[in-house]
C-alpha cells in the first residue's frame, strides 16, 4: 500500500519573508551567545516587532488604496455609462419638466448595478446606533 502523506501547517508556523530574514538571523545568533545580555535580546524582539508593525500597516494602507483607487475606477465607468434620464413629468406649479424616481430608476439602476453599485436610503437623522430593536 503506498500512502502518501499530507502535510498541514501548523497554526503557529510562518514563513519569514526576505526582508525579515537578517533580523531573524540576528536575534538568532544573540539568542545562542550566552555572553550577550538579555537586555540586548529584549531590544531586538523590540525592534523586530516595530518593524512588523510598521509593515502590517504599510499593507493596510496598500490595501487601503487598491480598494479606493477601484472604486474610483468603477464609480467612472459607471458615471460614463449612465444616461441624461428622459424627463418624464410635468411640474404644473413651476411649470417645468422632471425626470421621476420611476424614470431613474429605470434607467440609471441597471447600469450602476452593473458596475457594483447599490443605493439605499435613509430617514434624515436616523441613527442605527439608537434604535430600538
Amino acid at each position: 500500500m503506498n500512502a502518501v502523506a499530507k502535510h498541514e501547517p501548523q497554526e503557529d508556523t510562518r514563513i519569514v519573508p526576505a526582508n525579515d530574514a537578517p533580523m531573524v538571523a540576528m536575534i538568532e545568533r544573540i539568542v545562542m551567545d550566552p555572553s550577550i545580555p538579555i537586555d540586548r535580546l529584549e531590544q531586538m524582539l523590540a525592534m523586530k516587532e516595530r518593524m512588523e508593525d510598521r509593515n502590517r500597516e504599510m499593507a493596510r494602507e496598500d490595501r487601503e488604496y487598491a480598494a479606493k483607487t477601484a472604486y474610483f475606477s468603477a464609480m467612472s465607468a459607471c458615471q460614463a455609462e449612465l444616461p441624461v434620464v428622459t424627463k418624464n413629468r410635468r411640474n404644473s406649479h413651476t411649470n417645468s419638466s422632471y425626470a421621476d424616481l420611476a424614470a431613474i430608476e429605470d434607467q440609471a439602476m441597471p447600469i450602476i448595478y452593473k458596475h457594483g453599485f447599490g443605493v439605499s436610503f435613509q430617514p434624515d437623522g436616523y441613527n442605527p446606533k439608537s434604535a430600538n430593536c
